[in-house]
């Protein structure tokens, strides 16, 4: 009996599914007949793209959106045609490296969606290697290590070095933070690294200031203490140096 429950259970999971997926692939065919100026071959072959996605079980609604974006730009039939095909190449691809690095059972569309929109934004997959290859040593989970990515993604988005982001990606890989912590930590090291402290410097300040229950505004007081402190240390060298020249007159 248990069997035969197990068996209907999992043609009805399957038979929405698939329903689903029809209904997805309609949407579009019809979005793009009532809003596109496409001719009816060029809807299907769009159509056709987003079906061989669903097929793959990719997230056809990543595809769907960058369809109505499309349509809303008023992009040609060409060029959108050409995004679609390189925006599910992207998606295989994240598929790829989440199931290289992770169990599979942790590997779901969200977090594949998650990851193209990452290549998206200039992830190479060297740096998706080395960076989640830390992670995984580690023993750190999927969720957090696609959060620090981000992070990693960003510093590199204000023109941090990537040595430099890569070292911030790992100084938090162990560190117990929150999104909020993250990302209060991601500003305060773009910070830091505007002002040339250099990194070992920077870290010590931001996770201990972070850990301490410190509020971003403190630790950058902190580094401007610091800043101001050197500066005075330079003059009095400089007026030291400067008064042994005087005095060679």
């Amino acid at each position: 009996m248990n069997k035969i429950m197990i068996r209907v259970f999992l043609w009805v999971v399957l038979f929405f599914t698939a329903i689903h997926a029809n209904a997805s692939a309609s949407e579009i065919k019809n979005f793009l007949s009532e809003k596109s100026q496409f001719t009816p071959g060029q809807i299907t072959q769009i159509d056709s793209l987003i079906n061989l996605a669903i097929s793959e079980k990719l997230p056809e609604d990543y595809l769907s959106l960058r369809t109505r974006e499309g349509i809303a730009k008023n992009v040609p039939f060409e060029i959108l045609s050409e995004v679609i095909k390189e925006k599910t190449l992207t998606l295989r691809i994240s598929r790829e490296l989440l199931n290289s690095r992770f169990e599979a059972k942790y590997v779901n569309k969200e977090k594949i969606k998650l990851l193209a929109e990452y290549l998206d934004r200039g992830l190479t997959i060297n740096s998706f290697n080395e960076l989640t290859r830390e992670a995984k040593y580690k023993n750190v989970n999927i969720d957090k290590t696609l959060d620090l990515l981000n992070l990693f993604i960003l510093l590199k988005e204000k023109n941090v070095e990537r040595k430099y982001a890569a070292a911030v990606f790992v100084s938090l890989l162990e560190k117990d933070f929150s999104i909020k912590q993250i990302n209060e930590a991601a500003e305060l090291f773009i910070f830091a690294f505007t002002k040339k402290i250099e990194f070992d410097e920077a870290q010590e300040i931001i996770l201990s200031g972070i850990k301490s229950g410190k509020s971003p505004s403190e630790i950058k007081g902190q580094f401007r203490k610091k800043i101001l402190k050197e500066i005075k240390e330079e003059m009095k060298e400089y007026d030291k140096d400067k008064r042994l020249l005087e005095g060679t007159h």
